[in-house]
């Protein structure tokens, strides 16, 4: 750091410890007092304030300094956020977010992540039960964003070896506070989008545990933003050519496509518009199971008047229209497959699925949503994504994958309606 600021880094450590022995409450709020200025100092060092702007060599000089003491700075100023005062916190999370940026001039590597991930990953685990807690969660947030910007922190996380973290994602983004929710959420989504190549190595390995959690916890949530930014995430996932063994294994569930049909009957526009996008993936697929055949043949008449009514004022978009009159093509040609006996409804699980899908249609406001013939289903059991990751057997030729790819993104640029 310049001359007037060298050593305010240790001073830090030193002030946070101080703080950890203090004896008596006095001694406390004095090392907080102390600690506020010396993190508004560094701060102002690496960011600059409205009277000043840091030189390139006094940022270099004040990271090289921080990145210095990582193992006594770093897990101090995490674990003693709390303890802070609000503005304080806001400098602590800006010279964390700072190291989690920083990259060393011969390799690449940031310091910060490679001390997370090699010598310290609880760490992120005190992140994350940390990430709700009333106060400081705006903070953990930005912490544990900056972190999942590496692509070794989202190897980490979505390892079988770490991932009770990413199943805490599911929780927090049903959580009553808007903000943990979609903070969650938006974690969520980076970590399996922003690195595609290993979310999808992810998703393939545990597609069966993942999409069971994924459709239970997200969209049968109780909360409408979780459900309406699930199913914008998932239509996107199913999309990305990449991603095509996910896709064609989560299209060809007969489970899905119950779930999805019932969808189709929300009131709210914007899910509408979303269910439907991943809806006609099911439809599109030239390599349907006869399981899903069957589902379709015996709802066909009223599927088909839904795709005819559905967001008639874009009617007069050639595309759009084009879109529709394939899918009609699509379901006028699906033939009819007879229900297995094996396969056919049965027990509790039968018995709760019917209900499931006969309350949804009861409660639909568009009198072309769909309601499900159920011909047949089988039950599954919720395999835990920490314990289970068997493949989904399905047939996945290249055309298959081609058209139903293609035919999502015709639509996905088109406008989402409102709510």
């Amino acid at each position: 750091m310049p001359r007037a600021t060298k050593g305010l880094a240790k001073h830090v450590v030193e002030e946070l410890k101080a703080y950890e022995t203090a004896t008596n409450e006095k001694k406390k709020t004095r090392a907080i007092e102390r600690l506020t200025k010396l993190l508004l100092k560094i701060r102002i060092c690496l960011y600059g304030d409205a009277s000043s702007v840091p030189t390139p060599e006094d940022v270099a000089a004040g990271g090289e300094e921080l990145v210095s003491i990582i193992p006594s700075l770093v897990p101090l100023l995490v674990h003693d956020l709390e303890s802070l005062e609000f503005e304080a916190r806001k400098d602590a999370v800006l010279v964390f977010t700072y190291l989690a940026h920083y990259q060393l001039s011969e390799d690449g590597n940031c310091p910060l992540v490679q001390y997370v991930v090699s010598e310290n990953p609880a760490l992120l685990t005190h992140l994350f039960a940390e990430f709700a807690r009333e106060g400081v969660h705006v903070h953990v947030y930005e912490m544990i964003k900056s972190l999942v910007a590496s692509q070794q922190v989202t190897a980490l996380l979505l390892d079988p070896a770490h991932q009770e973290l990413f199943l805490q994602l599911f929780t927090y983004q049903t959580h009553p506070d808007f903000t943990v929710c979609t903070d969650a959420f938006d974690i969520f989504k980076d970590l399996l989008t922003r690195h595609g190549a290993l979310a999808c190595t992810f998703m393939s390995a545990q597609q069966v545990p993942l999409f069971e959690r994924y459709n239970e916890t997200l969209l049968r949530s109780e909360n409408f933003v979780t459900r309406k930014q699930a199913l914008e995430l998932l239509g996107q996932l199913l999309v990305e050519q990449r991603n095509v063994e996910v896709r064609m294994a989560y299209i060809n569930s007969r489970q899905n496509l119950y779930l999805i049909m019932q969808l189709l009957a929300e009131g709210s526009p914007a899910v509408q518009h979303s269910t439907y996008n991943i809806f006609k993936l099911f439809i599109a697929n030239p390599s349907k199971t006869a399981s899903i055949e069957r589902v379709l043949f015996l709802n066909k008449e009223k599927i088909m008047k839904y795709i005819r009514n559905f967001e008639t004022e874009r009617d007069e978009d050639p595309t759009f229209m084009r879109e529709k009159e394939f899918l009609l093509s699509k379901m006028e040609a699906v033939p009819d497959r007879p229900a297995s006996s094996a396969s056919l409804l049965t027990g509790a699980t039968g018995a709760a699925a019917a209900a499931a899908v006969a309350a949804a249609a009861a409660k639909a406001t568009s009198a072309s949503a769909p309601s499900v013939a159920l011909a047949s289903s089988s039950s599954s059991s919720s395999s835990s994504l920490a314990s289970s990751s068997p493949a989904l057997a399905s047939r996945r030729p290249s055309n298959a994958a081609a058209s139903t790819s293609s035919l999502a993104s015709s639509s996905g640029a088109s406008s989402s309606s409102s709510k």
